[in-house]
């Protein structure tokens, strides 16, 4: 993916305390960076620890498949997502993976890139509709938004039925589930029609930027081991954050959802990703099963530019305080960094 938005523009700490992904153009999901400049980073690694952690479970998903970016090599792009499926099948965990159609199906490598997603199929993967470009929902007709998810649909249907199942989930780019409340509603409506359910998330660990970063400092070992350590504190961080605003707002632990991407970084880290969360006492179930929970039903009160996610949006919608400001952002060094690396 492009790794830009016109947002980008602000600095990056502005853009978290509105609660914007700051994600990259055409490319994942990417979504709300959390707020806020100082913002309070939640009970850490060992907190949550002593948290009762013997009903936790979590829902993996990938976006932007089949790679971030897509510009990488055929030949990479495949040895890299057999790390991903391998750590999977390590942990014996269920995921759903979401598809770009175009970056699949327009280009080279056809084929190859259809046999990739078979592979994440075939290990147990559920694939998703992320739309046929990975465009803003805010500036496009809904008419238009609506046919992008129509063609976004072709490639994981296919693929899915070729295995007797169905693509049933859709993940909006960007966590943009529409600019306003008519428009979100009526945007629901229609995935209700057609039988797809709008994929949420509750956790997420701004891979993006880090992956960002990591691939810059490739050629600098220290650079990268210095990221790579951020990186899983971070993680650590955004997963404790989580915890805690479900016990706050539904006094319990409810399933969580983990939006991840289909990047170098992942194909780094999951095993130690996937070591971490059952070492917090989390069990691995499907987006289905995660989803079945109540929790899941709550109304959504928001409606806007940016892809915050559903912890924020359902405290929203049960006249809850906003938490957006107390939300972990990445260290501000990783933040300048990424800034500067996009010339902001």
């Amino acid at each position: 993916m492009k790794r830009r938005t016109a947002a980008l523009a602000v600095p990056a700490l502005t853009i978290a305390a509105a609660g914007l992904a700051i994600g990259a153009s055409g490319g994942s999901s990417r979504s709300g960076l959390a707020p806020a400049p100082g913002a309070a980073a939640g009970p850490g690694p060992a907190a949550s620890a002593r948290a009762d952690t013997t009903t936790r479970t979590v829902a993996l998903t990938f976006d932007d498949l089949p790679w971030v970016p897509d510009s990488v090599p055929l030949d990479s792009m495949e040895a890299r997502t057999q790390r991903i499926l391998a750590a999977l099948r390590a942990h014996d965990a269920p995921a759903t993976a979401f598809v770009v159609g175009e970056r699949v199906l327009d280009g080279s490598g056809v084929d190859r890139r259809l046999d990739l997603l078979r592979a994440w199929r075939d290990a147990g993967v559920a694939l998703g509709n992320h739309g046929w470009e990975h465009i803003h929902f805010e500036g496009t007709p809904l008419a238009a938004y609506e046919d992008n998810a129509v063609k976004g649909d072709v490639v994981p249907s296919l693929l899915m039925r070729e295995a007797g199942g169905r693509s049933r989930y859709y993940r909006p780019p960007y966590n943009q589930t529409g600019p306003d409340v008519e428009t979100r509603d009526a945007f629901e409506a229609f995935l209700e029609a057609r039988g797809w359910r709008l994929a949420p998330f509750t956790v997420e660990d701004a891979d993006y930027i880090f992956d960002d970063l990591a691939r810059a400092a490739a050629a600098d070992g220290a650079r990268r081991d210095s990221l790579d350590r951020a990186y899983r504190a971070y993680f650590d961080t955004a997963v404790a954050f989580g915890e805690r605003l479900s016990r706050e707002t539904f006094g319990r632990e409810i399933p969580q959802v983990l939006l991840l991407h289909a990047d170098d970084l992942n194909a780094r880290h999951l095993g130690w990703i996937l070591d971490r969360l059952e070492a917090r006492g989390y069990r691995f179930v499907t987006l289905e099963e995660a989803t079945r929970d109540s929790a899941y039903a709550s109304p959504d009160g928001y409606a806007g530019r940016w892809g915050i996610s559903w912890l924020h949006r359902w405290r929203k919608g049960l006249g809850l305080p906003d938490r957006l400001r107390v939300s972990p952002d990445p260290p501000k060094w990783i933040l300048g960094a990424y800034r500067e690396l996009h010339g902001d």
